[in-house]
């Protein structure tokens, strides 16, 4: 109680017993799905019943994979939180991340009290009463000071989305996000990963896209994703995925 726990994305808090939350800001991908899903048995320390803010107003991109696993495992802590959550407030992003976080909770169904919020300030507010604004302060005071590196790194997950049929380096990168190739280097080290192994797994991301809605021939995605040699490709999307572009293809259809 009266502690944060900061993740790479993330921020989970509890400020007493009976008031809690979670901050989500940058892109959204399974790895840090997991790691928010698994550090959210925190709950269970909370008293009951408790009031709860989730502000994801920082979102900018939310992965399919990521999505998946957020909505598995609250599907899984529904009828748990039923019995324990008095309120719920959700701060939603916008553009599309805020489309997907609006029709997300609808079709969750909830049975506790909750609602959508387009400013942290009223979500705090309605979920906390007069507390609800000193949260806001001591909360943006935590995210400010972790969301630097968070953000170089979104920024550079953007820049390869875009550039994905071409020779992609890091200072090319760097320029693009008007970022020195030493800063990006410094977000991806503090983030546990590299240029390398994100090009990688955005390639690989982009391929299991075209695979799934399209017909376009293994060939034709390896090309569309940078990839040009097919014996590259394959092992990089085996590493990955543990399988193969026509296994994972066949896969989906008997899916």
């Amino acid at each position: 109680m009266g502690k944060a726990l900061v993740g790479l994305q993330h921020v989970l808090w509890a400020a007493g017993p009976h008031a809690g939350g979670t901050i989500v800001w940058g892109d959204c991908g399974a790895r840090e799905a997991e790691a928010i899903t698994a550090a959210w048995d925190y709950e269970a320390r909370f008293a009951v019943p408790y009031d709860a803010v989730v502000d994801m107003s920082g979102l900018t991109f939310v992965e399919p994979r990521g999505f998946l696993v957020v909505e598995r495992d609250m599907r899984r802590r529904l009828p748990i939180l039923a019995r324990r959550i008095r309120r719920q407030a959700i701060v939603r992003p916008r553009g599309m991340a805020g489309a997907i976080v609006a029709g997300f909770y609808p079709m969750l169904t909830p049975s506790f009290d909750w609602r959508l919020f387009d400013r942290a300030e009223d979500a705090y507010g309605w979920a906390f009463g007069a507390d609800g604004a000193r949260l806001v302060a001591e909360l943006d005071a935590i995210v400010v000071a972790e969301r630097e590196p968070a953000e170089d790194l979104s920024r550079l997950r953007q820049a390869v989305r875009e550039s994905l049929d071409e020779t992609l380096t890091l200072g090319a990168i760097a320029r693009r996000v008007g970022r020195s190739a030493r800063t990006l280097q410094r977000s991806l080290t503090q983030a546990g990963t590299t240029f390398r192994a994100e090009t990688a797994r955005l390639r690989v991301e982009r391929a299991r896209e075209l695979l799934e809605q399209s017909e376009l021939k293994v060939e034709s995605i390896a090309r569309a994703v940078g990839l040009r040699s097919p014996s590259s490709f394959t092992a990089t999307f085996r590493a990955i995925t543990g399988t193969t572009p026509s296994e994972y293809r066949k896969q989906r259809e008997r899916a």
